[in-house]
């Protein structure tokens, strides 16, 4: 789901959510309250020409609403990291779900979730 443009690529600063609940769980973030966007927004002057790229645990809701709520935070692009040890395999919307993703979304394996991590 979401944007697909094969071949292409995106440029922004990586996000980092505020805390492990806006980390793992459903609920979208408050824009207000995520210093690290606050943070880039001091140093680039809040320019409209600043771009975020969202990185997200796998948690435990679908795919589609994690991408929902970082695209509505202004994300061009998520990456989700798969907090499971299992085989990678491609994001999919529920059966029937009306989306409105327009950014593209990518999902990593476990090794990457180890790697955040460190963060």
């Amino acid at each position: 789901f979401g944007y697909q443009n094969y071949g292409g690529s995106v440029e922004g600063y990586l996000v980092l959510p505020m805390n492990t609940t806006f980390h793992t769980e459903c609920t979208q973030e408050p824009l207000d309250l995520n210093p690290y966007i606050h943070w880039l927004k001091d140093w680039t002057g809040d320019s409209s020409n600043v771009f975020y790229i969202f990185l997200v645990d796998r948690g435990s809701c679908y795919f589609v609403n994690k991408v929902e709520n970082t695209q509505a935070l202004s994300a061009i692009a998520t990456i989700v990291l798969d907090n499971l040890v299992e085989s990678l395999f491609n994001m999919w919307s529920p059966e029937n779900w009306d989306d409105d993703i327009v950014i593209p979304s990518v999902l990593l394996g476990f090794l990457f979730f180890k790697k955040k991590e460190r963060f």
